[in-house]
Formats: structure tokens, C-alpha cells, sequence
């Protein structure tokens, strides 16, 4: 019998952000979570956004990136999947999904989102100021080129941040097939060990 593969949802935050972001010069901003790849959930499926204040139904770009030397900065990352999608409004609590094509990461990857913005009222990124923001960044410029992050003249990692704390970014994850199909048979051998 097949069964749903087990998802599993990289997060940060504790579930709950009520600080809204966003930079004080027009520019694109760029902002997302660094995670290590858990065992079981290396093929990314969904990318999840809590968003502050901004526009409604506005164009927003979502990123998976790999990060090759697990530093812990996604300065060098290197983008892994790319798609577009609507804003939404999402109040503290919510996050809007997005579905993108299976990518499959390991070691360190980042997710992010991408929207322009003009001050003062586009304050795009909800944050956590209850979580460590150690794992969250940020990047702005006039154009931000994605596959060199860390051209970016404004990057901040939050914990050094006026407001610190963890990004409203999330990534949903599922084993890879023959991982799926690997951790079955495990399952199953361990159940025919106790007879």
C-alpha cells in the first residue's frame, strides 16, 4: 500500500511575527532564512511567506538557493529554483504558499522572497522579534542580481539588526524518492524484528 510522503517544514520562526520591515531608499529587496538539510527532507516543494505591509496582489519572485560551502552566509549562493507569484495579505499569523518545481538541496540552502519597494509605506518582510535571527538576511539594491548575493551595497544578517529576529520565511520539504522508499523498508524491517 502506498502512503503520503512525509513533509516536513523548515522554519525559524515561532509562528507569530508583528514587526513589518523594508528599507528606507527605493531598491528590490531580497529577504530569506538559511537552513542545513534535514535527513528525510531534501527535495523542497513549497515555499511559504508571511508578509508586512505591502501591496496586495503585487509580483513577488521566490528563491531556493544552494549555499556549496555551508558557511552559514548565502552571500556565494547559488540559485536552485526560481518562480513568480502573487502577494498576499497574511496579518501575523498567516503565510501565503507557493508551490514550486521539486528541487532537490543538501548540506545548506537558503529561501527567500524578492519584491521592489518605495519608502515609506513598503515594509514588505514580517519578522519574529521572539527568534533568533542569526539564520535571516537581508539584501537590498537598485537591482539585486541573484546569482551574486553578495555584490548586494545593503546586507544584513537580523540578529545585528536595529529590531533583530527571525524572518516569516518557511520551506516545505519531502524525501527524495528513493529516500522515501528507503525509510519504508525501515519502517517495515523494524516491525518484522518484533514478531
Amino acid at each position: 500500500m502506498c502512503t503520503a510522503q512525509a513533509q516536513t517544514t523548515y522554519t525559524l520562526d515561532d509562528g507569530s511575527g508583528n514587526i513589518n520591515i523594508g528599507p528606507t531608499f527605493t531598491a528590490e529587496m531580497l529577504w530569506g532564512n538559511y537552513f542545513y538539510t534535514q535527513p528525510g527532507a531534501n527535495v523542497i516543494t513549497e515555499v511559504q511567506i508571511g508578509f508586512g505591509s505591502y501591496a496586495v496582489g503585487a509580483p513577488v519572485t521566490l528563491y531556493v538557493f544552494d549555499d556549496p560551502d555551508m558557511n552559514g552566509d548565502p552571500g556565494n549562493a547559488i540559485p536552485l529554483a526560481t518562480v513568480s507569484g502573487l502577494t498576499a495579505s497574511t496579518g501575523q499569523t498567516g503565510f501565503e504558499s507557493y508551490s514550486i518545481p521539486d528541487t532537490s538541496v543538501s548540506g545548506a540552502f537558503f529561501v527567500a522572497a524578492m519584491v521592489p519597494v518605495t519608502p515609506p509605506d513598503d515594509r514588505p518582510a514580517r519578522l519574529d522579534p521572539q527568534s533568533p535571527g542569526n539564520q535571516s538576511w537581508f539584501f537590498a539594491d537598485g537591482t539585486i542580481d541573484p546569482s551574486n548575493l553578495g555584490a548586494s551595497p545593503f546586507i544584513l544578517r537580523m540578529d545585528q539588526a536595529p529590531f533583530p529576529g527571525a524572518w516569516m520565511v518557511r520551506a516545505v520539504a519531502v524525501p527524495s524518492p528513493g529516500m522515501g522508499a528507503m525509510l519504508g523498508f525501515a519502517g517495515f524491517s523494524a516491525v518484522r524484528r518484533r514478531r
